[in-house]
């Protein structure tokens, strides 16, 4: 396994540099003019001392430097204070072994009080009961041969953005905070610790340190009769594949896989952030879109639709304003229940389309549900394209 590799390799350097600082102090060309360490052996004190400085900053410096680790910078630096003090001020060199050890051990526990311990309380394990109410559960409608492949690449799309590099990168990066707590500080971003990640919270959002701000609504929202009375719309609107991939796309900007975070159980998460869209709702084709509205199906005892100046965010979901569904809504969500997962009716140059979120295999373990429950809706209004 690369992680406690890294980590003993760390420790090696640490070891290395101890070493070598202690042969470099020791090991002083003699006041007589010998120049032999133990004659019996033969060793030569110059040679032994120009070994341990060269040692010393191969394996120090140079680990400190190519490891990116902190903690044996900071070793490096206090072992030449302890060095400069134990023989130009106390004139003990022997004085040296046991302090340098010390000051060793006490760089490697200064960083991780300082540095890294503090980081727990920005990532803590937390309970995601609270957040997500179990869906009621209802008579499931087995999935239809598209839909179960629709479903299988949904599954992909979501697996491919949690892997990616910045996922996996964010998921190491908080298993590490939350690993052996000792084993922490002693891996970095750089040469060599690249396989690993430094446990410190700037490391954990390094790549898409979202900066908490939706897009807004593409377009005007649409307040016709036709739309928003009790008219279900009798004109059917081909569900052609762009649609389809758009909404599959959305899904998959909405629930942002790379910040899933580390989950081990649902009440054990950390590091999660709320589902959000990033991205501006762009298609090309016949149709854009100018409004996406989440419809939500669990925390209110009837379904209800979240009406925001931007798209939607699970987090601001308690101060948005909703609205009842209108006949078009019912009508869909009745259909997407029933197995559908688009349904569409056209008003003039007006579009609206209902898009079914379902659980795929990830969301199963937060959610407490079984792969293909529905868990909400989006609710579009799409404008006929301008030639």
């Amino acid at each position: 396994m690369v992680l406690p590799m890294v980590l003993y390799g760390s420790y090696i350097l640490a070891a290395i540099a101890v070493v070598a600082a202690n042969l470099a102090v020791l090991c002083p060309p003699l006041q007589d003019g010998s120049k032999t360490l133990n004659p019996e052996l033969n060793l030569d004190r110059g040679l032994a001392r120009t070994a341990g400085i060269f040692l010393f900053f191969l394996f120090g410096v140079g680990g400190a430097l190519c490891a990116g680790s902190s903690a044996i910078a900071l070793q490096v630096l206090l072992l030449v204070v302890t060095g400069f003090a134990t023989t130009r001020l106390l004139e003990s060199r022997w004085m040296f072994v046991p302090t340098s050890v010390v000051v060793s051990v006490l760089a490697f526990v200064f960083v991780w009080y300082v540095s890294i311990r503090p980081q727990y309380d920005l990532y803590p394990f937390e309970s995601m009961a609270d957040r997500l109410p179990i869906p009621a559960r209802t008579t499931a409608t087995p999935l239809s041969f598209e839909q179960t492949k629709a479903m299988e690449e949904l599954e992909i799309q979501v697996e491919n953005r949690a892997r990616s590099f910045e996922g996996r990168w964010r998921t190491d990066s908080l298993k590490a905070l939350h690993d052996q707590a000792i084993d922490k500080f002693v891996t970095s971003p750089g040469f060599g610790a690249m396989r690993n990640r430094k446990p410190h919270a700037t490391t954990v959002e390094r790549f898409g340190n979202y900066d908490g701000s939706t897009p807004p609504q593409p377009g005007p929202r649409v307040h016709s009769t036709e739309t928003e009375t009790a008219d279900p719309g009798t004109v059917s609107a081909p569900i052609n594949p762009e649609l389809r991939d758009h909404h599959i796309w959305s899904i998959v900007d909405f629930v942002r896989p790379k910040y899933f975070g580390l989950l081990e159980s649902r009440d054990k998460v950390a590091g999660f952030r709320s589902h959000r869209f990033t991205q501006d709702q762009g298609m090309s084709g016949p149709w854009k879109v100018r409004t996406v509205d989440l419809v939500g199906l669990l925390l209110h005892p009837e379904p209800v639709v979240y009406v925001s100046e931007n798209l939607p965010q699970m987090e601001k979901l308690g101060t948005i304003p909703t609205r009842k569904l209108t006949a078009f809504e019912e009508v869909g969500l009745t259909a997407i229940r029933s197995g559908k997962d688009l349904y569409a009716r056209e008003f003039g140059d007006t579009m609206r389309m209902l898009g079914a979120i379902r659980a795929v295999e990830q969301c199963t373990t937060c959610h407490a549900c079984d792969r293909g429950e529905l868990l909400g809706a989006f609710s579009y209004t799409l404008g006929r394209a301008k030639p």
